[in-house]
């Protein structure tokens, strides 16, 4: 069934190219979407390459074939799955009627990919983590029904069970717990999209206790008014909770400051001012205080130091005499 066009450095299932890729670089892979985006995000994010995965077979097994059976058809799903090495899947119920509708299928996992690369990079999970084999069996079977099906995974090696169990049913035939699943696949390439800009922003600004009641934040790059209303929110909770007294803005890693990053700037320290804590900006390099000496940029009474550890030295006393 499988087509290897070493001459194109391609390998094909009837129209589509196929992928081979390491189990351990795909761990790996794993490992950084849960440390980078979370557990919820990255459920969504595999879901949904698993979805498309399954229907993807679907129609490519439809088209190179002409099956005897509808049972033949939905049986090649989890077949081509297991010659795929993803899994080896043994269904133990199934029970449909395309006409009406209906559809109940159930069964086991065995060498989840998945699983055994979750336990290695990531180690022992507290819920079900097989998710794009989830999100394939629901492609597959909502392709081969003609309408949504989900599949749900109720228990996995990953979460210390001794197989990893999965029912398939209509979507709106489950009940909360299919919840976590419905939202994995209903989250829309734009949510992802949001929820992606929203990590990177925590990524790029991360908020750092340097001293007792001092925080400081290093920024990078240019503040556009999205960053800066993420950056105000980050630091207003964490000034709150932590009843800091100083927080140092580290601009190191800013290559120039033009009106809308001083803008960015001043409507965080406004901000932060108005908590009854001080602002201070560190990292005020040459080309960027040569910038905003030639410009008609104001920074008003914002005191600024060249280096964080400057910052923190006027700071400390300050904090200590409150």
């Amino acid at each position: 069934m499988l087509e290897f066009s070493s001459h194109e450095g391609k390998i094909r299932l009837g129209p589509d190219r196929m992928l081979i890729f390491r189990q351990a670089a795909f761990g790996v892979l794993r490992a950084l979407l849960f440390e980078r985006l979370g557990v919820e995000m990255t459920h969504s994010v595999l879901a949904q390459f698993g979805h498309r995965c399954g229907q993807g077979d679907y129609h490519a097994l439809t088209t190179m074939f002409e099956w005897d059976t509808d049972d033949d058809c939905l049986a090649a799903g989890p077949i081509l799955h297991s010659w795929e090495g993803v899994v080896l899947a043994k269904p133990e119920h199934i029970r449909y009627d395309r006409a009406e509708g209906i559809f109940h299928m159930y069964g086991t996992w065995e060498s989840s990919y998945e699983a055994e690369t979750h336990r290695e990079h990531i180690g022992e999970s507290s819920v079900p983590t097989c998710f794009t084999l989830a999100g394939y069996a629901s492609g597959y079977a909502s392709a081969f029904m003609g309408r949504p099906m989900l599949c749900v995974e109720a228990q996995c090696v990953a979460a210390g069970a001794t197989s990893c169990r999965w029912e398939i049913k209509p979507a709106e035939e489950w009940d909360a717990r299919a919840d976590p699943y419905r939202r994995a696949l209903a989250s829309t390439d734009g949510t992802i999209h949001k929820e992606l800009e929203r990590s990177l922003d925590r990524l790029s600004t991360p908020l750092l206790r340097v001293w007792d009641g001092v925080l400081a934040m290093p920024i990078i790059g240019t503040l556009d008014a999205r960053r800066t209303a993420t950056i105000t929110a980050t630091l207003l909770e964490e000034v709150i909770r932590s009843s800091a007294r100083s927080v140092i803005l580290d601009v190191t890693g800013v290559e120039t400051v033009d009106a809308a990053t001083a803008d960015g700037l001043l409507r965080i320290v406004s901000a932060v001012e108005l908590l009854g804590a001080q602002c201070h900006l560190s990292g005020m390099r040459g080309e960027v205080a040569r910038t905003l000496s030639a410009s008609q940029i104001n920074l008003g009474g914002l005191r600024t130091f060249a280096t964080v550890r400057q910052a923190l030295r006027h700071c400390l006393p300050l904090t200590a005499a409150r």
